[in-house]
C-alpha cells in the first residue's frame, strides 16, 4: 500500500495503473487530493520497474496526475471521489503543466485506445516502407498510362510496348542494383515488383495488331504472359523471399499464355475446357512438377563422397547458430540445425524452396481450374454437362483439400472450390432473375451442410492410410468423370466422327 501522507481512517481506493507495457495494481487514498500522494506513487513505481524497458519515462521533469483511459487528466488538487474514480478503475499517469486542458477532446479516446493497444510508431523505418510501395504503385501505374496511351495514339503506337518494357527493365536493373548494396529491401522489393508488371504490360504492347483488329486480343495477351513468365524467371522471390508467390504467378503465366495462343488460332473452343483440365493436372500432379522444376532452379546436394566443383554448394545460406538460437514455433527445425553440420543448411533450403513451389503451383492449378470452370458453364444443350463439371470439379477440390500438409495449399482448394459454386450462382442469377428464391435457398442450404459437416467432423480422428486411400480413388473417379465430359464440351467428338478415314465416320 502507498504511503499516505495523514494517518488516521482515510478510505481506500483499489485502480489498475497503465505505464507502458506494465499493468499495476495498487491501493490509493480516495479522499485526499492526489498531489498529496501521486508523487509517492511514482516513486514507487520507477522503484518498481527500474531497468525495464517498458515504454514509459518516470524520470520526466513534471508534475503528475492520473488520467482515466479514454478521458482527460484530473486535476491534481481534486480527490478522486469528485473526480469519479472508484473501484475497479483503469488509469494511467500523466505528466502535467498548470497551462494543461481538463476539457474532452476525440483525442483523448484515441490516446487511451492507442495505449491500451500499443504499437511501434510511426517512424522512418514505417515511412520508408510506406513510400516503397507507394513508389511500386505509381511505377506500375505507368504501364496502364501506358495502355492508354498506346490505345489513344495511332503514328506513335509502335514506340509504347518498347518503352514501358524499358521502364519495367530499369525497374528490375534498379532494384537489383539496391538489393544488392545492402539498401532498403522493401524499396529493392518494390522496384522489382514495378518492374515485372511493367516488362509484362511493354512486352504485351509490342506485339503489333493482326489484320482487321482495332484493340488488344490474344497475341497481345500472350506476350504479355511470356513477358511476365520471362521478369518472373529473372525477379523469383526478391529479397522478400516471395518464392510461393512467384511460383504461382509463373506457372499462370504459362497457362494464360497457351491458352490465348490457342485462342488466336481459333481454337477456342478447345481452350476453356483444355484450362479446365490443366488446373486439374497441376492440381493433382503438383509435387512432381516441384520435383522436376527443382532440378532446375534449386542446387543439387551432393550425395556422401561425391566431388564436388562448386564450393557454393557446402556453404550454408543461414546463420545456422543464429537460427538454432531463435525460438518459437514456426523454427520447429532449429535444433536440428544445431546438431548437424552446418552444410545441411542448403538441404534445409531446398525443403523451404520447394514448399514454396509446391504451395504457388498449386494456387495456379486452383485458380485454372476454378476460372475455367465457371467460364465454361453455357446455357443450351451443354448446361447439364457444364453444370456436371463444375459439381465434379469441386467434389475433387474439396476432397484432395484433406491430403496437403501445407495450409496454403488448403487454402488454395478451398478457396477455389467456393469460388465456383459462386461463380455459378451468379450466372444462374444472371441468366434466370426469376430462380432468386431458389438460388438463395440453396445458399443457405450447401452453408448449414458445410457448418454442420465440420461440426460432426470435429472430434474425428486425423488421417490415416485407409481414409487417405478412399480420398485418393474418390478424387480419380471424379476425374475419370470429368475428362470425357470435357472431351463432349469441347466438341472432340464431333471432330473424330467427322474424320474422313475414321473407320465409321
Amino acid at each position: 500500500m502507498v504511503r499516505q501522507a495523514a494517518a488516521g481512517a482515510a478510505m481506500i481506493t483499489n485502480v489498475t495503473v497503465v505505464t507502458g507495457s506494465r499493468v499495476t495494481d495498487l491501493s490509493v487514498p480516495s479522499q485526499q487530493p492526489i498531489d498529496m500522494w501521486i508523487d509517492d506513487v511514482v516513486d514507487r513505481l520507477a522503484e518498481q520497474y527500474r531497468g525495464d524497458d517498458i515504454g514509459f519515462d518516470f524520470g520526466r521533469d513534471a508534475s503528475w496526475t492520473i488520467t482515466p483511459i479514454g478521458g482527460v487528466p484530473v486535476q491534481r488538487n481534486r480527490r478522486l471521489d469528485e473526480a469519479e474514480i472508484f473501484d475497479g478503475a483503469l488509469v494511467m499517469l500523466e505528466p502535467v503543466s498548470r497551462t494543461e486542458r481538463y476539457r474532452a477532446v476525440a483525442e483523448d479516446v484515441i490516446d487511451g485506445v492507442a495505449i491500451l493497444n500499443p504499437d511501434d510508431p510511426f517512424g522512418r523505418p514505417q515511412l520508408v516502407l510506406w513510400l516503397a510501395w507507394w513508389t511500386a504503385v505509381m511505377l506500375g501505374g505507368v504501364g496502364v498510362t501506358g495502355i492508354y496511351g498506346w490505345s489513344a495514339a495511332t503514328a506513335t503506337r509502335a514506340w509504347w510496348g518498347p518503352g514501358v518494357a524499358l521502364i519495367g527493365i530499369g525497374c528490375i536493373a534498379g532494384g537489383f542494383w539496391l538489393w544488392r548494396r545492402g539498401g532498403s529491401v522493401h524499396v529493392a522489393s518494390a522496384l522489382l515488383a514495378a518492374g515485372v508488371v511493367d516488362a509484362a504490360l511493354g512486352a504485351g504492347l509490342s506485339v503489333p495488331l493482326p489484320e482487321r483488329a482495332s484493340w488488344l486480343g490474344a497475341p497481345q495477351l500472350a506476350g504479355g504472359a511470356l513477358g511476365l513468365l520471362v521478369a518472373v524467371l529473372v525477379v523469383r522471390g526478391g529479397p522478400l523471399r516471395w518464392e510461393a508467390l512467384a511460383a504461382f504467378v509463373g506457372a499462370a503465366a504459362v497457362i494464360v499464355g497457351a491458352g490465348s495462343v490457342a485462342v488466336g488460332y481459333g481454337w477456342s473452343q478447345y481452350a476453356w475446357p483444355a484450362v479446365v483440365a490443366v488446373g486439374l493436372f497441376v492440381v493433382r500432379n503438383a509435387a512432381r512438377l516441384v520435383i522436376k522444376v527443382a532440378r532446375i532452379a534449386l542446387p543439387p546436394i551432393p550425395a556422401a563422397g561425391e566431388d564436388v566443383d562448386i564450393d557454393e554448394l557446402l556453404e550454408p545460406v543461414v546463420d545456422v547458430a543464429a537460427e538454432a538460437d531463435r525460438g518459437g514455433p514456426n523454427q520447429t527445425w532449429a535444433q536440428v540445425l544445431a546438431s548437424v553440420p552446418s552444410s545441411s543448411a542448403r538441404l534445409v533450403e531446398r525443403s523451404v524452396l520447394s514448399q514454396h513451389l509446391l504451395a504457388g503451383f498449386m494456387a495456379a492449378g486452383c485458380a485454372a481450374a476454378a476460372v475455367g470452370a465457371v467460364h465454361l458453364l453455357t446455357q443450351g444443350h451443354f448446361l447439364v454437362h457444364t453444370l456436371v463439371v463444375c459439381a465434379l470439379v469441386m467434389i475433387v477440390l474439396v476432397f484432395r483439400s484433406q491430403l496437403p500438409a501445407d495450409k496454403r495449399c488448403v487454402w488454395a482448394l478451398l478457396s477455389a472450390a467456393a469460388a465456383i459454386g459462386a461463380g455459378v450462382g451468379v450466372k444462374v442469377l444472371w441468366w434466370w432473375p426469376a430462380a432468386t428464391p431458389l438460388i438463395a435457398a440453396a445458399v443457405v442450404a450447401v452453408t448449414a451442410a458445410v457448418l454442420a459437416a465440420v461440426a460432426a467432423s470435429s472430434g474425428a480422428p486425423r488421417m490415416n492410410a485407409i481414409r487417405k486411400r478412399w480420398l485418393e480413388w474418390i478424387d480419380q473417379a471424379a476425374v475419370a468423370a470429368v475428362v470425357p465430359l470435357l472431351a463432349w464440351i469441347a466438341g472432340l467428338f464431333d471432330f473424330l466422327r467427322n474424320v474422313p478415314w475414321l473407320a465409321g465416320s
